[in-house]
């Protein structure tokens, strides 16, 4: 078993971590006369949680098809489903996976607790 945060525990073939509360999915990306392009907003995210899943010493998690839990403390007035595409893309840039399409299975759910993201992910195969 491996520590993380708070003093949970990781089982091998899986990662467990907190990160800053994602963005909106409808503030990823902005449109320039040029095309499309990840937001400021989003950037500065990805750098943010990316430091804080080094810190957390998180590491790949071998396989082939993977689970994703999200718990996130996020208000009624956003929908829960906007954290989704966000922590897909940071984990995949962070190399925990080669790509979100073998993501097959997926958990979101709204918490009352903490100011952070508490993301799993978990071998499936």
């Amino acid at each position: 078993m491996l520590d993380v945060p708070g003093g949970l525990a990781q089982p091998e073939g899986q990662a467990a971590f907190f990160v800053p509360i994602a963005p909106t999915t409808n503030n990823l990306y902005d449109n320039t006369p040029y095309g499309r392009r990840k937001s400021l907003g989003y950037r500065k995210w990805l750098v943010e949680a990316g430091w804080r899943v080094r810190e957390q010493k998180v590491r790949a998690v071998p396989g082939t098809r993977w689970a994703l839990t999200i718990a996130a403390p996020i208000n009624m007035r956003r929908d829960i489903s906007n954290v989704i595409k966000a922590t897909e893309d940071l984990i995949v840039e962070l190399q925990l996976i080669p790509d979100d399409r073998f993501i097959d299975s997926l958990h979101v759910m709204r918490t009352t607790e903490g100011k952070e993201m508490y993301v799993t992910l978990r071998a499936l195969a």
